[in-house]
């Protein structure tokens, strides 16, 4: 186990992240595995190349904390903000990932590109098959596709959808996990 204070992160300045805290060891463990073009390190202990960020979102760190570690950083969370004290409800696994603009849902229900915007609708349509064609082709299925599960990024003007909650997911031949 890796304490969060030992998690290096290799992130450029200004590069916005995000914490996933999840409270199942097994949903963690599929979380990351499922982003690792063959699986999760290889036999030497080194990490192995994660699938493309045009499909998936990057895992920049993961930890899981003891209880006590956990306890000890509400402590210090709560001093500064009173609601941070939510932090002990949290789950102890940890994942530090890239953090995009918003979901699809919100892109459909805000922007109002549903049938009006063919150029838009085509853009995210042909992003997501690319998403699903790439872990196909890493014989992954994603096993909870769904427009919350698909994040915009934008590089200057250009924009792309990854997706993002692989905990559900599984390699081929094997049952995708519930939610």
């Amino acid at each position: 186990s890796v304490s969060l204070s030992q998690v290096k992160l290799p992130l450029q300045q200004g590069k916005k992240c995000v914490l996933k805290f999840m409270q199942e060891k097994a949903q963690f463990d599929t979380e990351v595995e499922m982003r690792q073009l063959d699986g999760a390190d290889d036999e030497q202990g080194q990490e192995r190349q994660q699938l493309s960020t045009a499909c998936v979102v990057q895992i920049l760190g993961s930890c899981v904390l003891t209880r006590t570690e956990l306890e000890a950083r509400a402590d210090d969370c709560s001093r500064r903000t009173p609601n941070a004290n939510a932090i002990r409800f949290y789950g102890l696994n940890i994942i530090v990932m890239e953090r995009g603009e918003r979901d699809l849902a919100d892109i459909i229900a805000l922007d109002l590109i549903a049938g009006v915007e063919l150029a838009d609708v085509q853009r995210i349509g042909r992003s997501m098959a690319e998403c699903l064609w790439e872990l196909e082709r890493a014989k992954r299925s994603h096993g909870d596709t769904k427009p919350r599960n698909a994040m915009e990024f934008r590089l200057d003007m250009d924009a792309s959808m990854s997706m993002i909650d692989l905990d559900a997911s599984a390699k081929h031949g094997q049952l995708a996990g519930l939610k």
